[in-house]
């Protein structure tokens, strides 16, 4: 496990902990805090565990993007298309050629 999963779980005890000493007087409750707890906890590593492929994915992504030539020609290219596209209408566009 991860320090960010033990971190997240150990999160999820102290907001359900403080919620059991809340609402302490009532058992009922408790069984329900214990009952969403669980859900919560589950989907929770469900969304985590999900996404990494995904952030496996932008992280290739950004280490190929990095490099400075395809940085500057990204560069290049967003100015060229915010000059020529941002401020003119496609009439005034027109009259440039």
């Amino acid at each position: 496990m991860s320090s960010r999963e033990i971190q997240t779980e150990n999160n999820h005890k102290n907001l359900f902990m403080s919620l059991i000493l809340k609402f302490k007087a009532d058992h009922r409750y408790c069984v329900i805090i214990f009952l969403f707890e669980g859900i919560f906890v589950f989907f929770s590593l469900f969304i985590f565990f999900s996404l990494r492929p995904q952030e496996i994915e932008w992280n290739e992504f950004v280490k190929f993007y990095a490099t400075s030539d395809v940085l500057i020609a990204n560069c290049v290219i967003a100015s060229a298309f915010l000059t020529y596209c941002g401020s003119m209408t496609p009439d005034a566009r027109w009259d440039f050629g």
